[in-house]
């Protein structure tokens, strides 16, 4: 065994022939390895290690060996000890108990004599240090960057900066080794260097003094190495000495760095001196391009920037030309959001603004989308009209996964930018048709409620809603939205929009949301005009029988409503908009009171039969019980049957703890029997629930309430569900449904 046992393992699973034949072989030599170990011969365990490391890399799991691997490094022989912490870093997580075990060996081995031990107990800590770990040797490895072998000062300065990142409250420990780092005649050292203070600067920003100094050191050497130009050197590439430092050195200035004559001096060097054919000048352009959007003292040295980076679009490569929009991406953006478009980068980017647009049209399509963002970020009143039909002409044939994101940001330009009421109207409808089929219900909504507010827009966008109702049957954001305009505002009789809503509600590809549209569409349209003959009855009994539940509802309310002239002037009127609450309403008061009646009636009798007068469904509301929500309350829930309301309070010791006091109304005229509800929270929240027992809602202004307990174990969003379970009528009812408007109270 021993020394071949290594070389064993490797040339069987060399020269495995299949996948299978890989895994059977990581299999046996696991289990072979795992029996001879327990024999615990020490001359064999660190070849049985060195093999297990193989196999752990190809699949096999080797957390048996852990505690051997300690053994190995507790050891006094090099050979047992290098083995040891090679195996430790890669089969031991630093969050694992057993790292405490090798915290006395790890500490002792940082005092031998021998530089190779403590070079390899550094590369531990700098790969797998613990924070109890880091904490133990943090003072022994700040001594070792003194240490005159270079090798050791690298590894040493590899750990520091693993201390400082896993335990934040030491880096003050580290703030004066920091100073000698910044040496020329070491490269390894300065590149730790301008990581380390890069990571400190955060926890101690205060002292500006030394934040100076330490600046004018990464300063000074930054230029040295821009200028230097020395090709014998083993760290010149590509005309630029050690490029790889000279963007660590400008990422630690982005950082630590104030605004001065220096620094920009420095950037425009960097600027005007790269290649931008080369990848690493490219490199440091795109990072210097960083350093000035943030600390550049000279609003000229930003434009000097932009069109530098502008400069790659006409390079044609498209690495190239991804390389520049990702740049502008990330100048003209915070997250989702765009920061200032009045800014001096946005006024200079404008002056590239039909190169940019040309890359709508390039081949690659995440070339095409990183174009369209910047394009959406340089949008103002000024460019709008010109820009908005490049934008469209793209979104039409963009990837469907990104094609919803995008139309939304689009319509928002409009509402914000439009230059005026017509030409937003005819931009949207622009969007709608391009590409309704990925707009979404809250573009619909913010439409309608624009025209709604605006008895002027109503006039020019009802005629071409109805063109477009005709033209494009097929598509469901043009048909939902023409459906419930018509429906609610138009005044101008047509005699092609009814057949046309008819014929588009029994085409088969219209879904079962535009279908509910143009049901109430055809009711309000065809009461409002006085045409409700047999035919619209015969049109609404045809969708009574649909598979779909909700649609079965609504059209037999909707009969009901239309049989019923008292009800029908009530419910079948059009909007109107409320100035004082900024919305459309109905203009009538009973409105919810009046459905409610309706659903009640069993079936519908002859027309003659069903007609009631205005008093007497004046009296059959006064048999459904008033709601009076509870002071300070919020609804949650509204159904046919029930109303929900909650009144949330914190727990002022604990603000994850909540108590909410749920109310419960019966709407109906109707004993809700075997009512019974439970609430239902997301993972990473608890939830009690008092008095939950079975019981009997009446119909009776006074709620059942009860008592909900939650508590936030995490950071998840609070979506709240429950399961209503009661019967009615002598049908049984069981229903889960979503709970709505009240994170606002947590």
């Amino acid at each position: 065994m021993k020394s071949k046992l290594c070389q064993d393992v490797c040339k069987n699973y060399m020269n495995a022939t299949s996948s299978e034949h890989e895994r059977k072989i990581v299999r046996n030599a696991t289990a072979h390895l795992r029996a001879n170990m327990k024999q615990d011969n020490p001359d064999d365990l660190p070849y049985q290690v060195a093999s297990l490391i193989f196999l752990s890399l190809n699949g096999a799991n080797a957390d048996f060996a852990q505690i051997y691997i300690i053994n190995l490094v507790s050891s006094n022989r090099f050979s047992y000890k290098l083995i040891g912490y090679m195996a430790a870093q890669l089969l031991i997580d630093q969050f694992q108990d057993l790292v405490v075990l090798m915290t006395q060996s790890i500490l002792k081995d940082l005092e031998s004599r021998d530089k190779n031990v403590i070079n390899i107990v550094l590369h531990l800590i700098a790969n797998i240090g613990s924070p109890d770990l880091c904490k133990s040797c943090a003072k022994q490895v700040k001594n070792l960057l003194n240490y005159n072998h270079p090798r050791i000062k690298k590894a040493a300065g590899a750990a520091v900066l693993h201390i400082v990142k896993t335990c934040p409250d030491l880096a003050s420990e580290f703030t004066m080794p920091l100073l000698s780092m910044f040496n020329l005649n070491d490269h390894n050292m300065l590149m730790i260097g301008s990581k380390l203070a890069y990571e400190i600067y955060p926890h101690i920003p205060e002292n500006e003094d030394y934040w100076l100094n330490i600046t004018y050191q990464v300063l000074r050497c930054a230029t040295t190495l821009l200028k230097t130009n020395n090709t014998s050197s083993p760290y010149h590439i590509a005309g630029l000495e050690n490029p790889f430092l000279q963007a660590s050195l400008l990422k630690c200035l982005e950082r630590i760095a104030k605004p001065s004559i220096e620094l920009d001096t420095y950037l425009v060097d960097v600027i005007q001196s790269v290649e931008l054919k080369r990848a690493v000048g490219r490199s440091l352009v795109v990072q210097a391009t960083e350093v000035i959007q943030k600390v550049a003292q000279k609003e000229s040295l930003r434009a000097l920037a932009i069109n530098t980076v502008a400069k790659m679009l006409y390079l044609e490569y498209p690495t190239i030309i991804y390389t520049a929009l990702s740049v502008f991406c990330k100048i003209l953006y915070r997250g989702n959001e765009i920061i200032n478009r009045n800014s001096s980068y946005t006024q200079a980017l404008s002056r590239h603004r039909a190169k940019i647009i040309s890359c709508l049209d390039h081949r690659d399509p995440f070339i095409r989308r990183r174009a369209l963002e910047v394009i959406t970020a340089l949008v103002n009143g000024e460019n709008i009209e010109s820009l908005f039909p490049e934008i469209m002409k793209y979104v039409q044939f963009a990837d469907s996964d990104f094609k919803s994101s995008i139309i939304f940001k689009i319509f928002y330009l409009v509402q914000n930018f439009a230059p005026s009421l017509h030409w937003n109207i005819d931009a949207v409808l622009e969007i709608l048709h391009s590409c309704g089929n990925y707009v979404s219900n809250e573009i619909i909504s913010k439409f309608t409620e624009k025209i709604g507010k605006n008895q002027r827009l109503q006039e020019y966008a009802l005629p071409l809603l109805e063109q477009l109702l005709q033209d494009y049957p097929e598509n469901q954001a043009i048909v939902q939205v023409a459906s419930y305009l018509i429906g609610e505002f138009s005044y101008n009789f047509n005699e092609n929009v009814l057949p046309t809503m008819v014929a588009i509600a029994k085409m088969p590809q219209t879904s079962h949301e535009t279908i509910n549209y143009i049901l109430i569409a055809i009711a309000k349209y065809s009461y409002r005009f006085q045409i409700v003959d047999e035919s619209v009855f015969n049109f609404f009994e045809s969708f009574t029988k649909s598979d779909n539940i909700e649609i079965q509802q609504r059209t037999g309310e909707l009969i009901r409503i239309l049989k019923n002239p008292a009800a029908s002037d009530e419910l079948l009127v059009s909007m109107v908009y409320d100035e004082e609450k900024d919305q459309a309403i109905t203009p009538y008061a009973s409105d919810l009171s009046v459905v409610l009646e309706l659903n009640k009636i069993k079936s519908a009798q002859s027309t003659s039969s069903v007609l009631i007068s205005t008093q007497d469904s004046i009296k059959q509301l006064l048999e459904t019980p008033v709601i009076t929500p509870p002071p300070r309350s919020t609804e949650v829930l509204q159904t046919n049957d029930l109303a929900i309301y909650f009144e949330v309070s914190k727990n002022p010791v604990n603000r994850q703890q909540f108590c909410i006091r749920s109310s419960i109304f019966n709407k109906t005229s109707k004993q809700l029997t075997n009512f019974r509800i439970k609430y239902g929270v997301p993972t990473g929240w608890t939830s009690y629930c008092k008095d939950n027992e079975i019981k009997n809602l009446h119909p009776s202004p006074v709620p059942l309430q009860n008592l909900v307990m939650i508590e936030s174990k995490t950071n998840t969003p609070l979506i709240m569900k429950v399961l209503l379970s009661y019967s009615i009528n002598g049908e049984n009812i069981n229903s889960i449904e979503n709970l709505k408007n009240f994170n606002h109270l947590l």
